[in-house]
């Protein structure tokens, strides 16, 4: 799956937009510093959650039961980027409610918003890594269809080489 670059508009204006439950929000760019604080909340989220994933170990119900959770890793991660981790006050409704208004597919939308306000290098290196990789793989495809000799070629030179 490709991410596509935050709108130019988004990005001068400073803005994540986000459509949730059918009502649009505008959250604020994080600073340098806000944007260091919601990573970190960030890291430790997911070492959680991959310490859940390592702990159920191959329990089928375990497993269910931690990807079962993830909503509500999500959302805190939503309401401390909206909240610059508790140092302001955010724009998103209180999370019981949000939680009535919102269904999985829009918070992982939404997630990944925040993710490439938050990550804005990352998101350029992970597209030109991409770019790069089908790059290579066309130019190797190029370098292996034209070092084979065709069938027919082959067949020519036999014969040339028969008279």
């Amino acid at each position: 799956m490709t991410e596509e670059a935050r709108p130019a508009e988004d990005i001068l204006g400073r803005a994540v937009r986000l459509r949730l439950g059918g009502v649009d929000y505008v959250l604020r760019v994080l600073s340098i510093a806000g944007n260091e604080r919601w990573r970190e909340h960030e890291r430790r989220a997911t070492e959680g959650a991959v310490a859940e994933l390592e702990a159920a170990g191959k329990s089928t119900a375990e497993i269910l039961a931690a990807f079962a959770r993830q909503p509500d890793t999500q959302l805190d991660l939503l309401y401390a980027y909206d909240t610059d981790c508790g140092t302001r006050e955010g724009v998103l409704p209180p999370v019981a409610e949000l939680r009535e208004q919102i269904d999985e597919f829009e918070l992982d939308t939404a997630i990944r918003e925040v993710v490439k306000a938050a990550n804005p290098k990352a998101i350029a290196i992970i597209e030109t890594a991409r770019k790069m990789a089908a790059l290579s793989a066309l130019a190797n495809a190029s370098l292996a269809s034209s070092s084979s000799p065709s069938k027919s070629g082959a067949k020519h030179q036999m014969k040339s080489a028969q008279n």
